[in-house]
């Protein structure tokens, strides 16, 4: 049924669209089954480090083999995996990935264990193990990192039930009781660490797994948090720095292009909540011209369309009658020549035809509504352009709205004295908050940071990090995931 003028959708806060790692097996009879399940969470610097243990049991006569595929959530970076062989787990290495496949098949034909965990597209993962043997367990070790500053969403549907569960959350350098803010059918409860910081944990038999992620917030941080770890002959550093969150609304354009994913692999984006942004845009826009560019495996021709008083039916009713179909090739697409600004709704699969440079001629507003997608990508084409990634898998639509409309502080740029290889999570302040990491060159460093705030001028902030103070384990992990973020955003460049 066609939407009808001024009927608006109003959805509801970002679903979990958070998707458990699947292990998918051909030629079993009966399916390999998950029978227990460790996960511990450490926090720490700015960032989670999640260690996730599985244990697989294959109740079939034959051996098997296994192809484990699960989809990073926005943010997450993969920073090792184990495997266990002759009943001892071994950590992997990182191997090319050309050679690490023709490593894989060399050791299946030795009849030796082996484990490869590779990239598929985007931020979708597969680890394939082997072999399931008849009858027996085979364990496997995750250890993901992701952003986490005052809220952390902890998922535990890895399956319906499970012989053994163990959880465990650590906050190593919490001074205050973290809070559990959702549904705790887990019983979990924060006591202090004797180690530092609060811990919570709990272990069952026979585990019903909670289908809701626990969500947990700790204190908010103070004004500034440096945290420092010396790893390798080398001391890394991570700087969260609170600044205004005063922001201001944007002036829109008189003329923007809508960039629309028509691809099969778009088919399985929010469109309520897609469609609820625009109406938000179109409501602050008033009268404006709009470019729609659609693209699969080739970009179509352009249509137009004029927004009057908010009310953008024919527009709606164009991208409602879309067939989503076809290979997605992202390098197509072209600035229009006319707008000054664009929206971009996408996964950001580029997996088609002409190379997709991570820039555009406008400022991009990059927006993602799929668990499964290449969001470094999106990231990488709204920072390089003056735009924003817009993810409505983790925003409200509050959040949302206000990202696209409103402009808040941003850095311009960061020079360091003392410092080298800086790299920053975003030059758009996130929650009032900057995240900056890099490594030392000398026992301290000076950053200058130049600010442009909500008016647009520009003012200087400077901050002096010292060597070897607040010393945290995970400071050197959030600047490898702030660093291979900023690689992955153009993957094809950057390959090893």
């Amino acid at each position: 049924t066609l939407a009808q003028p001024r009927q608006h959708l109003a959805p509801s806060p970002p679903p979990t669209t958070w998707r458990p790692p699947v292990l998918h097996v051909q030629g079993a009879e009966q399916p390999i089954r998950l029978q227990a399940l460790k996960v511990d969470v450490e926090v720490s610097a700015g960032v989670a480090e999640t260690r996730v243990q599985m244990e697989f049991f294959n109740p079939n006569g034959r051996v098997l083999e296994g192809k484990l595929q699960f989809p990073l959530a926005s943010g997450q970076i993969v920073s090792g995996f184990a495997l266990d062989v002759d009943g001892e787990l071994r950590d992997a290495v990182p191997v090319e990935k050309a050679r690490a496949q023709q490593v894989f098949e060399d050791i299946v034909r030795r009849r030796v264990d082996p484990g490869l965990l590779q990239t598929t597209l985007g931020n979708n993962y597969e680890l394939r193990v082997y072999p399931l043997a008849p009858g027996k367990t085979r364990t496997v070790v995750l250890r993901l990192v992701e952003p986490a500053s005052t809220r952390l969403s902890l998922p535990l549907s890895y399956a319906k039930v499970v012989d053994r569960f163990e959880v465990s959350l650590r906050y190593a350098s919490a001074t205050e009781s973290p809070q559990i803010i959702s549904a705790n059918p887990l019983g979990m409860a924060f006591e202090r660490d004797p180690r530092g910081g609060f811990i919570a944990r709990r272990w069952f038999d026979r585990a019903v797994l909670p289908d809701a992620p626990l969500i947990v917030r700790s204190a908010a941080a103070s004004a500034i948090e440096i945290t420092t770890e010396p790893r390798g002959g080398d001391t890394f550093f991570t700087l969260d720095l609170a600044v205004s969150q005063r922001s201001a609304p944007r002036q829109l354009p008189r003329h923007v292009q809508i960039v629309w994913d028509a691809s099969g692999s778009a088919a399985g984006r929010q469109f309520d909540r897609e469609f609820a942004l625009l109406d938000a845009y179109f409501k602050r826009a008033g009268t404006i011209a709009v470019t729609l560019t659609r693209f699969a495996d080739v970009a179509f021709a352009d249509e137009r369309f004029i927004v009057k008083n908010g009310d953008w039916t024919a527009l709606r009713r164009a991208l409602q009658a879309i067939v989503y179909d076809g290979a997605s090739q992202l390098g197509a697409v072209r600035h229009d020549g006319v707008s000054q600004e664009a929206i971009w709704f996408s996964d950001g699969l580029a997996n088609y035809g002409a190379h997709w440079r991570r820039t555009f001629a406008v400022p991009a507003y990059m927006v993602a509504s799929s668990a499964s997608g290449d969001p470094a990508a999106l990231r990488a084409v709204a920072e390089a352009s003056g735009g924003r990634s817009i993810d409505l898998t983790m925003l409200t639509l509050a959040q949302a709205t206000d990202a696209l409309l409103t402009r808040g502080i941003q850095l311009v740029d960061v020079s360091a004295l003392g410092a080298k290889e800086i790299v920053v999570e975003s030059r758009a302040a996130t929650a009032g908050r900057l995240v900056i990491a890099g490594i030392l060159t000398a026992g301290s460093a000076d950053l200058t940071l130049r600010l442009r705030g909500s008016d647009g001028a520009v003012t200087t902030r400077k901050v002096r990090i010292e060597g070897e103070r607040n010393v945290s384990r995970l400071a050197g992990l959030q600047w490898a995931r702030l660093t291979l973020a900023s690689l992955e955003g153009d993957a094809r460049v950057n390959k090893a």
